[in-house]
């Protein structure tokens, strides 16, 4: 079984990667919805693009209790 981690980052630098999904069509939405985003302004006048995208991986076992 695999599951779909949301890799968000801003220029190369990776920001999260811990947000998981079973659907890849629910993790491609938010990929979608974080790429729209402006570029963010900084202080020595450049911008830096945020990008996502959707990554499988094998599905991670979860501890029972």
């Amino acid at each position: 079984m695999i599951e779909f981690v949301l890799v968000y980052m801003i220029g190369t630098l990776i920001i999260n990667q811990d947000q998981t999904f079973p659907n890849v069509n629910d993790c491609l939405y938010f990929a979608r919805r974080l790429n729209e985003q402006p570029e963010i302004p900084y202080p020595n006048a450049k911008t830096k693009k945020i990008t996502a995208y959707c990554k499988p991986v094998p599905k991670r076992v979860q501890n029972k209790k």
